[in-house]
């Protein structure tokens, strides 16, 4: 016996048995809160599932256990081997304003062969957005009214319902033309029209809450103002006008610019003109000009005889320079034709086929041609002067080639 057990002891020696391969499960993010999705929305979350270990990973099972969430990316069978990976996606659409919770089951030959991935997420209300988000009114003079537009958006996916509209300073009024309630489906807007009338200097603030469904059921918009002393200015541009000589029958129009440099509005209540056949027109009388707007005016002369005239034209308004003044010039002429004889030495240069005759009104320097084409006679008559004006002339011969000559030299004529 003790020989065969010492033989036995020889005989026996030492086995290694190979680990056997595994693999793991790695998520990224490790796991999901959406954190707030207006209802009717959604918003989706790419999940990467990662096997670091070292053996292949056979998944088994993929489900989803919660509400108002989905899942895809995931088709089984699915097999992944080591460091290699796939991408699941976690839709989030809440129907309701309530907080959401639970978990995507997968079951695998993993290490962690049982998998509860966490989700959660919060179903909120739509949104009621105002555009301005607040109101400024800005300076309002005393004894007017601003208005200011306020917009109500749903900029949600579902219709919310606006129950009322509530102003918390007596200094503003709501003109919103609204019949509560309104259902404002998804995208949809609604204006409401704040108006804030100065009675007094100094400033205002209050504000209008709107009630509604959504997410801020008592959504406030901020309102404030200045009441301002009232100011009333209207400038004139030109403040006098110059027709200069006007032929009898016939008219000149000048305009005049109103404008109003004040910060309230400027009524005309008439206008009054002197001096002989001044008449204005335009509109202006009777009109109301806004701060900062400009009119105009317009002042006709048309004499019936020949006549100097000087006057004015007087506007009468709410200004605190009223009357604005213009003061008027001009010059009545007779309608009675008047001309001008010209004569000139015959050119001694040889082969000149005719002459041209040049004008210029006074104080110009700049001849205009009379004549379309050249006169063989060395006179002319000019029959469109003007009594009272002065005009410069100078003549230039042409020869057969049809080279003109510079000018001669000038005379100058005072029609009577």
């Amino acid at each position: 016996m003790l020989m065969v057990s010492a033989l036995l002891l020889c005989c026996v020696g030492t086995m290694t048995v190979p680990a056997r391969a595994s693999g793991t499960l790695s998520f990224s993010p490790t796991y999901i809160s959406f954190g707030s999705v207006t209802e009717g929305t959604s918003k989706t979350v790419a999940v990467t599932i990662t096997n670091t270990g070292t053996g292949n990973v056979s998944f088994s099972k993929a489900s989803l256990v919660a509400n108002d969430f989905s899942m895809s990316g995931i088709a089984l069978p699915l097999t992944l081997s080591p460091r290699a990976h796939v991408i699941m996606y976690v839709k989030f659409a809440p129907l309701q304003a309530t907080s959401y919770s639970g978990h995507v089951l997968i079951e695998s030959n993993a290490t962690n062969s049982l998998v509860n991935y966490t989700i959660s997420g919060s179903g909120i209300l739509g949104t009621l957005v105002p555009t301005p988000s607040s109101a400024n009114f800005g300076d309002v003079p005393e004894g007017t009214t601003n208005s200011q537009t306020i917009q109500l958006k749903n900029t949600g996916t579902t219709t919310e319902t606006i129950s009322g509209a509530t102003l918390s300073a007596s200094e503003f009024k709501s003109s919103c033309s609204l019949a509560y309630p309104i259902h404002l489906a998804a995208g949809a807007s609604v204006n409401c029209t704040v108006k804030f009338t100065s009675s007094f200097t100094g400033s205002v603030t209050g504000s209008i809450t709107f009630s509604s469904t959504a997410t801020d059921k008592s959504l406030v918009v901020d309102l404030n103002a200045t009441g301002v002393t009232a100011t009333r200015s209207l400038s004139v541009t030109p403040t006098s006008l110059n027709f200069g000589k006007v032929t009898d029958g016939k008219s000149e129009t000048l305009a005049v610019s109103l404008k109003n440099t004040g910060n309230s509005s400027v009524n005309v209540s008439g206008i009054s003109v002197t001096g002989g056949n001044m008449t204005t027109g335009g509109g202006v009388s009777g009109a109301t000009i806004s701060p900062g707007q400009t009119a105009t005016l317009d002042v006709t002369f048309a004499p019936t005889t020949a006549e100097t005239v000087s006057g004015s034209v007087s506007v009468i308004s709410n200004a605190t320079n009223s009357p604005a003044k213009i003061s008027l010039a001009a010059a009545g002429i007779s309608s009675a034709s008047h001309s001008a004889t010209l004569s000139w030495d015959a050119s001694t240069s040889s082969g000149i086929a005719g002459y041209c005759v040049y004008r210029a009104p006074k104080g110009s320097t700049t001849y205009a041609r009379l004549n379309s084409a050249a006169i063989s006679s060395t006179k002319y008559v000019d029959n469109s002067v003007v009594a009272g004006d002065t005009y410069s002339y100078a003549v230039t011969a042409v020869d057969t080639s049809g080279v003109e000559s510079s000018y001669s030299s000038t005379v100058s004529v005072t029609i009577p």
